[in-house]
């Protein structure tokens, strides 16, 4: 559902929706925080016609195998998306979301905010933001 918002909005090609399924498969993507449990999920730059991102709270909470143990399974609050076209970006952006989930306040808004343009404001400000800043 997601890689098809993105397919609708002309940001990826119908080919990164197989990407996500294959790296998925081969490299899962859930993620336990203190605060969160996500998936991020992401493919290759093939495809990807501008870097975007979707994020998706997912109310049954469906079952991710996690990132750093493939064999354990976990249910995610919510799926980011993350479909970047610079491959030299990827892993820097990688990290930055990882360092604004480990935050309580990042997380509040994601699980808990009724307007869309909030969580997108603070992921924005915390992808973008420089050290020291």
């Amino acid at each position: 559902h997601c890689v098809d918002m993105l397919i609708k909005e002309g940001l990826v090609e119908n080919i990164y929706k197989q990407q996500v399924i294959e790296r998925e498969k081969k490299s899962p993507t859930g993620l336990k925080f203190k605060d969160i449990t996500i998936s991020l999920a992401h493919g290759d730059s093939v495809g990807v016609n501008k870097t975007s991102m979707v994020v998706a709270r997912c109310v049954n909470r469906p079952e991710f195998a996690l990132m750093d143990d493939p064999n354990t399974f976990v249910r995610v609050d919510a799926v980011i998306l993350l479909a970047v076209n610079n491959p030299n970006n990827h892993i820097h952006i990688l990290a930055k979301l990882i360092e604004a989930l480990s935050k309580k306040e990042v997380c509040e808004i994601i699980l808990h905010s009724e307007e869309e343009e909030e969580v997108c404001d603070v992921l924005f400000k915390e992808l973008w933001k420089e050290k020291g800043e």
